[in-house]
């Protein structure tokens, strides 16, 4: 998540609003989710996190991650079927990563898990790094596939009727659910996961 979400012309603080609904409620979900779409999320790595996260999420993993004694970072590799790395520099091109990584592991094969994930430099027009996005879809793609509501025997129009069915198959996009669902103001909300100016290459 970035630092700041921008709304309205204002600048809020993230970590004010993790309990605060009034500016969603106040703004409504149109223009908050449009919102959030136009703007540039932070960056997923290593040295990029809030302080105030750090001690509520960053070391409670690390924590956790050694307590179920959970395998390396390469033997995480190996099972996404990635090469392990040998050098540090194969994990980051940024010298501070690599750096601190060799100060605290000394050797690859030392790195945890979870600090490996974070450490692995993103691939241009990724939001996740390589090993991450990997796990990430793994999981995505067996929970989705194996959704009993996308069985045939539930799938179909006796579950969602023809015009439920004509809905679900002329979506293509989140700014279309949320167009449907939000009453919108002159234009339509722009609402997605990507930027305008995303081309996949």
């Amino acid at each position: 998540m970035p630092s700041t979400f921008h709304l309205n012309g204002k600048v809020l603080l993230i970590k004010d609003l993790l309990s605060d609904t009034k500016p969603l409620t106040a703004t409504g979900l149109g223009p908050f989710m449009a919102a959030a779409s136009n703007q540039p999320a932070g960056q997923i790595g290593l040295f990029n996190t809030e302080e105030f996260l750090v001690g509520r999420a960053d070391v409670p993993s690390i924590r956790q991650a050694r307590t179920a004694e959970l395998c390396s970072y390469n033997d995480y590799r190996r099972l996404c079927r990635y090469p392990p790395v040998t050098d540090f520099e194969e994990i980051s091109s940024d010298p501070r990563i690599r750096d601190r990584l060799r100060e605290l592991y000394g050797h690859v094969d030392n790195v945890e898990f979870y600090v490996g994930l974070f450490a692995e430099d993103p691939t241009p027009n990724d939001v996740l790094p390589p090993l991450m996005a990997t796990m990430v879809s793994f999981d995505a793609f067996s929970q989705a596939l194996t959704n009993p509501l996308l069985a045939p025997r539930i799938y179909n129009e006796d579950t969602f009727s023809r015009s439920g069915m004509e809905i679900i198959e002329e979506t293509e996009s989140l700014s279309d659910i949320v167009r449907r669902n939000v009453p919108c103001g002159s234009e339509p909300y722009f609402v997605s996961l990507t930027r305008r100016d995303y081309r996949r290459m």
